[in-house]
């Protein structure tokens, strides 16, 4: 099945093992272009500076697409190194039937997973004190940018 943005699940993963939560991360127009019309954004705006922290906020509450490509990029330069990293993590979790494209959960006919590759995303992910924190948050204001 298509995992749509329990994907962002995956992605969080992925920011937390190869992230500090004070990296400060710049927007890119190449990020902002990357949304497809009519997802759900955080409306980041080129240039405007956020920690990891504040975008896994964006990520995780609001479920902001935008959010999942500054951080893809911020962390492999590209969406599509972004998604090799993603799929050897969901390996090295014991995912046997999974495959991401990209890194918001965006419908994609070759971005699929299961029930139980979910299951063990999800829990994989509870390791994560920040990851759990982030979970039961049912607001996040976005905090004012230069």
């Amino acid at each position: 099945m298509y995992p749509a943005s329990i994907t962002k699940v995956l992605t969080s993963i992925v920011v937390m093992e190869n992230c500090n939560l004070e990296d400060k991360v710049t927007v890119t127009q190449t990020a902002i272009n990357s949304v497809e019309y009519g997802y759900i954004t955080a409306n980041l705006k080129s240039g405007e500076t956020f920690t990891v922290e504040e975008l896994l906020n964006i990520l995780i509450v609001s479920s902001a697409n935008d959010a999942a490509l500054v951080l893809a990029e911020h962390i492999s330069g590209s969406t599509e190194d972004f998604c090799k990293l993603m799929n050897e993590t969901a390996i090295k979790i014991g995912c046997t039937n999974s495959n991401f494209v990209n890194p918001n959960g965006v419908h994609h006919e070759n971005h699929y997973s299961t029930a139980r590759d979910l299951a063990l995303i999800g829990n994989y992910s509870l390791k994560f004190e920040k990851l759990k924190e982030l979970f039961k948050k049912t607001y996040y204001k976005i905090p004012t940018t230069d």
